[in-house]
């Protein structure tokens, strides 16, 4: 891929002689294929991998050079490296290949490395630095969290993301501090998911952190043969194996896995894909770390809110992917580590994102990607990967422990509307979108929307261009959109803005809606214009579009069959084909002023609503005159006719130029009273006479 994030060439049609573990006992076709398909990358796409190196077993050396050639990662995540020795051979390994498979770059902070060759800009900086004054809490130590990074430049494929590698405190009890001869200390484990989180929350943008977090999904330590589900602290003599580091964790990021490398909720049998320690050639270390069980230690994490456009796209034929519990292993057959590696091609799905400004970015649904199917844009994560029971506060604790434990291991429905579930859907599934400073549609899109703040905050703009569709449906809690942003409708094709019926989008009286192209509003809904710098040409196709502010002079609005013009506003530019409604006021008495221009065709309807106390709604026109060209006058009386008494005049259309014409029928919801229409040079007058039919 040329000018792209990826900076390597197409793997080469060859193989190369690796473990007879590894399933390359000849060079067979199954390797070749492998090679091929592990190889090239779809745009859009990263193929990443973490090791914990066990203190650099094999150095990087020969006997791994095979299973990080073949495994063909953008980037490499380590642990415990002792030094750069390890990460330093495998960058040298791979960039003096005979075909190479790109150019590679390290970078390497306190014990954990990255080796990646991708273009972007390696970052050596503590962004922890000093955990005590970082989390502002009196018992923390002073100790730095070290977090080498790589952030990637952006494409029109990726957001720019920022990949790090991470090792946390490997202490039984994740609440507890690491204290070690001279070695610096280290804060507990939760102290750290912490710090994770608020790094993660601050920098509010796109970040991927792989590594060994000494802590499993369902489990802190995993969970033993005698048990099913982890026990808490109230289990006499039973350690409490409360997954304390992930519950907090989850509450800013969501882990990125496949069902195939789920940790469950049972007691993992050796030789499993669902956990990485020990790993298969060191079981024994089970009989020495008695506390710990078989668990997935090792895992990615991709942050909120953008974790929900990072999808795990494993090629489940590609051995070089996953848990790789028979692939992760030297060329003499021996584990790479007391770790199994795990490696994950992970997909960006979502819009385009791209840096806006120092802190905000701007998102882009281009036709290109997204072509004619519906896309729901929302702020709901729908994630999949927390339970019931890790529901939790601030320190991990969880919440719902009382509830049976078959239902505790259910995974949490982001839609639910259990009572005792639905409160937690705010703190784990709608994400804070005030990172979006513009949103464009562009092209023939059609993005799904149920409220107003999936596009930012009330600074930011929406885009409507060449095309684009905006659906606007009803949510689950409300019946109304304010959109408190400035719109842009721009291009030479007509943008669309569909509402549903029963729901109201309206453009508030602050915020702009101007561009050179053109608005269709279709749907049943109502949309209500309240915007005093409303200039973009409207066409009104179905439902109702309600005008209670000026609109800017030369700016036109087509009313079609069967759609309603409506309010009290001030219009420049209306035109009512056959069977379209124009009806003043928005079901109250109201003044309609059209200014420069009112045009009916034959069949049009003019709706106006009056009282018995000589009350109307009025259609007050300038500089223009006025052909009412055998529209239908539809009349109705809002209160009760008995009220009516003798003969009430109402002047109903006014214009300061001629009026022509006259109305082909009157329609009306009176039973007991004759309706006479007055027509003059300028002016319509409605006439009633109660008893007079």
């Amino acid at each position: 891929m040329t000018n792209m994030l990826l900076n390597h060439k197409k793997h080469p049609h060859r193989t190369r002689m690796a473990s007879p573990l590894i399933g390359c006992l000849t060079v067979a076709l199954s390797c070749f294929s492998q090679l091929a398909v592990s190889a090239h990358l779809e745009e859009g796409e990263l193929r990443l991998l973490t090791l914990n190196t066990w203190k650099d077993r094999f150095a990087g050396g020969p006997l791994v050079h095979d299973f990080y050639y073949n495994g063909n990662y953008d980037v490499i995540l380590t642990q415990e490296n002792q030094g750069r020795r390890y990460i330093n051979n495998i960058r040298n390994y791979l960039n003096a290949t005979q075909n190479s498979l790109g150019y590679y770059n390290n970078n390497y902070l306190g014990t954990n490395g990255i080796t990646s060759r991708l273009k972007g800009i390696h970052e050596s900086i503590p962004m922890m630095f000093n955990l005590r004054r970082y989390l502002n809490e009196p018992h923390v130590l002073r100790h730095n969290l070290w977090l080498p990074q790589f952030i990637t430049y952006e494409t029109d494929q990726l957001p720019p993301t920022t990949i790090a590698s991470v090792h946390l405190n490997h202490l039984v009890n994740p609440k507890a501090d690491y204290y070690y001869w001279f070695n610096e200390p280290k804060d507990a484990r939760v102290k750290q998911a912490k710090a994770l989180n608020k790094w993660a929350e601050k920098y509010n943008a796109p970040i991927i952190v792989g590594g060994d977090f000494n802590a499993g999904d369902v489990s802190e330590r995993g969970i033993p043969f005698d048990q099913t589900y982890p026990a808490d602290g109230s289990f006499r003599g039973k350690k409490d194996n409360t997954p304390y580091t992930f519950n907090i964790l989850k509450k800013q990021f969501e882990l990125l896995q496949t069902e195939q490398d789920r940790e469950l909720f049972t007691h993992h049998p050796a030789g499993n894909e669902r956990t990485t320690w020990p790993s298969r050639s060191e079981e024994k270390l089970l009989s020495r770390y008695k506390n710990w069980s078989r668990v997935k230690l090792d895992h990615f994490i991709a942050s909120r809110p953008f974790a929900k456009w990072w999808a795990v796209n494993n090629d489940e034929n590609d051995q070089y992917l996953g848990v790789l519990n028979q692939t992760g292993v030297a060329s003499n057959g021996i584990s790479l580590s007391d770790h199994q590696a795990v490696a994950h091609s992970i997909k960006w799905i979502g819009p385009k994102i791209k840096r806006y400004n120092s802190t905000k970015f701007s998102v882009t649904f281009d036709f290109e990607q997204f072509g004619y199917a519906p896309y729901n844009f929302t702020r709901n994560n729908q994630r999949d990967d927390i339970y019931i029971g890790q529901l939790a506060d601030k320190e991990g604790v969880p919440i719902l422990h009382q509830l049976p434990e078959d239902q505790k291991k259910q995974l949490f429905q982001c839609s639910t509307d259990t009572p005792t579930l639905s409160s937690f859907i705010n703190e784990y599934c709608i994400d804070d979108h005030r990172f979006i400073a513009q949103t464009r549609l562009n092209g023939e899109v059609l993005i799904t929307v149920d409220e107003q703040d999936v596009f930012g905050d009330n600074n930011a703009q929406i885009i409507l261009s060449n095309g684009a569709t905006l659906q606007l449906t009803q949510g689950a809690n409300n019946n109304e959109i304010t959109f408190y942003k400035k719109f842009l409708i721009e291009g030479n094709t007509a943008n669309v803005i569909d509402i549903d019926e029963h729901l109201i989008a309206t453009f508030p009286e602050s915020h702009s809606v101007q561009g050179d192209g053109d608005l269709v509003k279709n749907g049943q809904g109502h949309l209500v214009i309240n915007s005093d710098h409303y200039s973009v040409d409207t066409i009104v196709r179905n439902g109702a579009v309600v005008v209670n502010s000026t609109i800017n002079q030369g700016t036109a609005i087509r009313v079609e069959a069967g759609a309603t013009l409506k309010g009290y506003g001030k219009l420049s530019h209306v035109e009512l084909n056959s069977s379209a409604i124009l009806s003043p006021g928005n079901n109250s008495l109201a003044r309609l002023d059209i200014m420069d221009g009112l045009y009916i065709e034959n069949g049009a309807i003019v709706k106006v609503d009056i009282t018995t106390h000589g009350e109307s709604d009025q259609i007050v026109s300038t500089n223009t005159s006025i052909d009412l060209n055998n529209a239908i006058l539809s009349i109705n009386l809002n209160d009760d006719e008995a009220r009516l008494t003798g003969e009430v005049s109402y002047n109903i259309i006014q214009s300061d130029q001629h009026i022509v014409g006259q109305f082909s029928s009157v329609e009306t919801n009176l039973k007991n009273s004759s309706v006479e229409v007055e027509y003059t040079n300028n002016s319509v007058t409605l006439i009633l006479n109660k008893g007079i039919l």
